[in-house]
């Protein structure tokens, strides 16, 4: 590790950095920063660059408190060796924690502007919230893994310390107030909590967007394969996605919770199709029975593989907290080349079509009687994560039965052109709506061809949008009626057909 020794400001090659006493700097990259050649080899070039007075600032602050060496991130890392660099990136956690102190420079800042503020009745907070440091990627872990961090405004004017102005941080960053001072603490809270700490924080190192940008999101899916080697921690899979992902539109990230009805929610989620709506009107003769097409409606449901794409996906988490749950059994889970291999009781519910895995994390709002959980599709062997824009509570002991654990694999990804032929397939059927008055109801249902109908939500599944010719069987136990409705979908390509090509028609017999 290189180290500048604070009297002289030159580099010096440390073998065992965990045996000597440095100070470590936490700061905003800008303009003309001193890099490790120049400082080691080029001293009039580096003194000559403003990123060299931050440097010098550094050094003068330590060796005042008797330390006697610094790092700084800008000049003690050899970027032209890859060797180093990785050494660094990975390495850097742990080059915090050990350090003396921290000085956190806060180059955005003055405390002149922070006594105006005062006069004016805002608080350190707002003054804080407005700085670039606050949203680096870099410096969250900058922030949490130092025993003691010192904040300096633009001058190197002294602010506060991590410890007295810990609530303020704590509002800023959502990071827990009793992490911030005992770092101790950190194995306590949820992966997907610690990821949300990080999920509106930007990255704009040089040489980690280099590495990142070449392989878009597989490089964070390859950081929770490496944490799932070593955390057992469920939460990791309770992200969610903002956007449908087909047609752009906002989702709210909102907890469902699932009772084992079929209310409003679960009914929302179930129409993945075109549904046929029969209607029974009043007129003047009586009584009529209407059936007609309604329309058509393509829902994106979220498919996904069982890891998230981005730290921004873990937005909704930070409210999470770990639970004891000996209800639900989950053994050990491990990633293979199938995708997630995990031993578990997956719990169903009458108002979906989906399995749901619970994750023994709960939300701090509700009581422990409560867990997250998420929906999974099972797609020939294999599962995947469905409607992943939403985050599911379910009772502790809801939809689990006293069975074996038995193992299942979850496809750790699912690249968007697999995820639009599923969606597309259960988009595939077709669905019923009764819309009768309520002293009247639909019984006795009978459907053809039988292997293709979802009693529970009233569905013809198929698995492609091409041509279907079907019928349901009914009575209205009131009036006594037997009514019969056939109802068809075009073929896409249907030239010689009375319908439209993928058109959806219906007939009604009484």
């Amino acid at each position: 590790m290189w180290l500048i020794d604070t009297n002289n400001l030159e580099l010096k090659n440390v073998d065992s950095p965990q045996d000597v006493k440095y100070a470590i700097l936490s700061h905003t990259w800008e303009e003309e920063e001193v890099d490790f050649q120049e400082m080691r080899f080029h001293r009039d070039l580096a003194k000559g660059k403003k990123g060299f007075g931050k440097i010098a600032a550094t050094c003068s602050r330590a060796q005042a408190e008797g330390i006697p060496y610094a790092w700084v991130d800008t000049c003690c890392i050899d970027k032209t060796s890859s060797a180093a660099l990785s050494e660094a990136i990975n390495s850097m956690f742990q080059w915090y924690r050990d350090s003396f102190i921290c000085y956190a420079y806060l180059s955005d800042l003055s405390i002149d502007l922070l006594d105006s503020d005062k006069d004016e009745g805002n608080t350190m907070e707002s003054g804080f919230s407005n700085c670039r440091w606050f949203t680096r990627g870099w410096t969250l872990q900058e922030l949490i893994a130092p025993k003691a961090l010192d904040f300096y405004d633009c001058k190197w004017r002294f602010l506060g310390t991590k410890a007295n102005l810990r609530e303020e941080v704590s509002s800023i960053t959502g990071i827990d107030v009793d992490v911030l001072e005992d770092i101790q603490l950190l194995p306590n809270i949820p992966i997907a909590r610690r990821m949300s700490w990080a999920s509106k924080r930007k990255t704009t190192r040089a040489e980690f967007i280099a590495n990142t940008s070449r392989e878009g999101h597989m490089a964070f899916i390859r950081l929770q394969e490496e944490i799932l080697r070593n955390v057992d921690d469920l939460s990791l899979f309770a992200w969610t996605v903002q956007t449908d992902g087909e047609n752009g539109i906002d989702r709210p990230i909102l907890p469902v919770t699932l009772t084992g009805g079929t209310g409003r929610a679960a009914q929302r989620l179930n129409k993945m199709c075109c549904y046929l709506s029969v209607n029974l009107v009043r007129a003047t003769s009586g009584v009529v029975l209407i059936a007609s097409p309604g329309s058509e409606q393509h829902y994106c449901i979220g498919i996904r593989g069982v890891l998230a794409r981005s730290p921004s996906e873990f937005a909704g988490c930070g409210e999470l907290k770990h639970i004891t749950n000996p209800g639900r059994r989950t053994g050990e889970f491990s990633m293979t080349n199938r995708g997630l291999k995990i031993k578990t009781i997956l719990g169903s519910d009458r108002g979906l079509s989906c399995s749901f895995l619970g994750l023994s994390c709960a939300w701090s709002t509700r009581d422990e009687g409560y867990e997250v959980a998420i929906c999974l599709m099972k797609i020939e062997t294999r599962y995947v994560r469905e409607r992943a824009f939403e985050i599911y509570t379910t009772p502790r002991e809801h939809g689990i039965k006293e069975t074996p654990l038995s193992t299942i694999y979850i496809k750790k990804d699912v690249a968007e052109k697999e995820a639009r032929d599923i969606n597309n397939q259960r988009n595939a059927g077709l669905g019923f709506e009764f819309n009768l008055p309520k002293d009247y109801k639909a019984c006795n249902i009978l459907a053809y061809p039988r292997r293709s109908w979802k009693a529970s939500s009233n569905t013809f599944r198929t698995h492609t949008r091409g041509l279907l010719i079907a019928y349901l069987e009914s009575s209205l136990d009131v009036e006594g009626w037997r009514f019969l409705v056939v109802c068809g979908r075009e073929a896409d390509y249907n030239p010689l057909g009375r319908h439209k090509p993928g058109e959806i028609w219906t007939r009604i017999c009484i």
